[in-house]
């Protein structure tokens, strides 16, 4: 298996099924607090809620990495 595999498998989720997910996810992280884990947790649900509405704007890794190397070449 690569690296890339275990980020790639959460798509063909159903949407609860990937929020159980995250959960479990967020809930193995240590946090400096219960308030910091809820608000990652909150903003992690809020985010999934925008991908299953169709809401959010999705952008390909090529493009990001492009724009990260990018940055890092100005600097």
């Amino acid at each position: 298996m690569t690296a890339k595999e275990p980020l790639e498998a959460p798509i063909d989720l159903e949407p609860s099924e990937r929020d159980h997910l995250v959960e479990s996810l967020v809930s193995e992280r240590e946090f400096a607090s219960d308030e910091t884990a809820r608000a990652w947790l909150d903003e992690l649900q809020r985010r999934s809620a925008e991908i299953d509405a169709g809401t959010a704007e999705l952008v390909n890794w090529t493009d990001v990495r492009s724009r990260i190397a990018a940055r890092r070449a100005k600097h």
